[in-house]
């Protein structure tokens, strides 16, 4: 709302800024899983769901996806195995990271009865 003098109150301009960065964070989302890049759409879609159809990338993703902090060389290194270069490894990692943040918005925002 705006007020007699041309402010928007506190609360409309928080909710303007909400909606600002959920379109922004919607275009970020877009842009890696659609872009173009070392791997294909599909790829980068299955790996923000935590899916994909070699046993050693399914395993790496879960380990970005809950604990990315323990991601090693040694796991880096058996993708490379697989077949994966480095940028493949890269985009994997930034669509399940991304498909990681985005579950626990989702249940976070769910929890205080808002939507994403």
């Amino acid at each position: 709302m705006i007020d007699d003098a041309g402010r928007m109150s506190r609360r409309d301009a928080t909710a303007d800024r909400l909606v600002r960065l959920r379109d922004e964070a919607s275009r970020f989302v877009d842009a890696v899983l659609d872009g173009s890049g070392a791997t294909s759409v599909e790829a980068r879609r299955a790996a923000f769901a935590g899916r994909a159809d070699d046993p050693a990338v399914v395993r790496y993703l879960g380990v970005v996806r809950k604990h990315a902090y323990r991601v090693t060389d040694e796991e880096v290194d058996r993708l490379r195995k697989t077949g994966l270069d480095d940028d493949a490894v890269f985009e994997l990692t930034v669509a399940a990271a991304l498909g990681a943040a985005v579950a626990r918005l989702r249940a976070g925002l769910s929890l205080l009865g808002r939507e994403p």
